[in-house]
């Protein structure tokens, strides 16, 4: 990414943003496994604990840690792609049952007491409840962008919040350079017009400018959220990592159990980020026109 000098920032780039997150996810599994003993060590070919790594299992624990940084980040995706919903009237926060922060704060908090204050049985069945808790928030807020219609300026009919959003955005980005004239003449001081209007004096000494404002304001709150999202993901990877280690803990499990349970974790925490897909084809099929198409033809 270039600076206005045309030089580069290194620590702009994507894969320093995200390098933190899946080095804490190694660091995450690695003590995860290591509680979770021999067995499921063994199951994902990892040397057993004290045994130093050699390259290839290196490897594979930065791999390991990439997947539980990307999974873990899953909610991050959510409350991205539903943010509309996060301001009334320019106040934050629209709603504070579905807010994104709030949730993911009370969540955190919640894991934390119930990680010093349960039982390994509690822990168990606690770990699922916490994450069917925040599953249904997502789905609620998806459901919230998706199905409610409102009108919006430039469009025909009604749309919903996350296309009218969607376009308005892509509408304003999409106007990325403006052109300042400034007149001046004996008699006026000098003034400034829009490059669109012509209707000046003759004698009137005219100098004209391009701005690109536009593009500077978006680089600017695009870092701030892309850096902020590095900080949202190590949450979500804390609070992850505790929800796991509810589940390996279960005495009585063989580590076939033990990474089943995981796996189930995984799959149920995966779930709104499947609508997101969803959220994408409703999108695409509403910027095509087909329905109006397909009533014309």
């Amino acid at each position: 990414m270039s600076t206005e000098s045309g030089g580069n920032r290194w620590w702009e780039n994507y894969l320093v943003r995200y390098l933190m997150p899946s080095i804490a996810g190694m660091a995450i599994v690695s003590w995860l496994c290591s509680h979770g003993g021999v067995g499921l060590r063994a199951i994902l070919l990892l040397p057993p604990v004290g045994v130093k790594l050699d390259p290839t299992s290196l490897t594979l624990l930065f791999l390991y840690g990439n997947l539980f940084c990307y999974i873990a980040s899953y909610p991050v995706l959510v409350f991205h792609v539903t943010r509309v919903m996060d301001y009334s009237d320019g106040k934050w926060p629209a709603t504070y049952l579905f807010d994104g922060y709030i949730v993911a704060i009370a969540f955190a908090m919640a894991a934390f007491v119930f990680f010093h204050l349960s039982s390994a049985e509690c822990h168990f069945w606690g770990a699922f409840l916490l994450v069917a808790i925040i599953v249904a928030v997502q789905l609620a807020r998806l459901y919230k962008v998706i199905s409610p219609r409102i009108p919006v300026d430039g469009l025909l009919g009604t749309v919903s919040l996350a296309f009218g959003y969607t376009y308005a955005l892509a509408k304003r980005r999409g106007v990325l350079r403006e052109t300042e004239t400034k007149i001046s003449s004996a008699n006026a001081p000098v003034s400034t017009i829009n490059s669109t209007d012509d209707d000046y004096r003759n004698d009137d000494v005219k100098a004209s400018r391009e701005l690109a404002w536009h593009q500077d304001f978006i680089a600017t709150y695009r870092h701030m959220r892309e850096h902020g999202n590095s900080a949202f993901i190590f949450l979500f990877e804390l609070i992850l990592a505790a929800l796991v280690y509810f589940v390996i803990k279960k005495s009585g499990q063989s580590p076939e159990q033990q990474l089943g349970a995981i796996g189930t974790l995984f799959a149920l925490w995966a779930v709104p980020a499947v609508f997101v897909h969803l959220l994408g084809q409703h999108l695409e099929r509403r910027f095509s026109h087909f329905d109006r198409r397909a009533n014309n033809s």
